[in-house]
């Protein structure tokens, strides 16, 4: 990786971090405020052959990129080192369910890098709303988590 693809990096991850600080929980009070439906989708990538951390790198990016060409403006796609967190204010699990399967679309027609030549990609996702899953910012997150470690440990 070049010097301009790191700075890119790490200022993707410093945005990343601040919405999750501040944006986040501003969504959180709009739909406490409003009444309305928030709805975040965390989408993470799996490699059925080792891969290495700048492909990993590569693939996270298309999949933000697919996030944001998928979403309405009022939604916000984070990319993370692990996955893409989507965020869909005034969205029910049910519309949260039509921007999983447009991502699973898109992480269809990815193919990665490995040792032995390409191999497809596929998701893990998981889904966490407001209220049912937190009423904070730490609630939410920490449900999803808890939903993705149930689907790698078998769930």
């Amino acid at each position: 990786m070049d010097d301009k693809h790191i700075d890119m990096v790490q200022a993707t991850r410093a945005y990343a971090e601040k919405y999750l600080e501040v944006g986040l929980e501003q969504e959180i009070s709009r739909a406490r405020r409003y009444g309305r439906d928030l709805t975040l989708l965390v989408v993470v990538p799996r490699y059925p052959c080792p891969v290495e951390a700048p492909e990993k790198a590569r693939v996270i990016g298309e999949l933000t990129e697919c996030a944001r060409r998928i979403t309405r403006n009022v939604d916000t796609g984070l990319s993370l080192p692990w996955g893409v967190l989507i965020v869909l204010p005034e969205t029910n699990e049910e519309g949260a369910a039509v921007v999983e399967e447009k991502m699973r679309a898109c992480a269809g027609e990815l193919a990665c890098r490995g040792p032995e030549g390409p191999c497809a990609v596929s998701l893990t996702t998981a889904v966490a709303v407001y209220p049912r899953d937190g009423l904070a910012r730490r609630e939410l997150l920490e449900s999803l988590k808890t939903k993705l470690q149930g689907c790698t440990n078998g769930g």
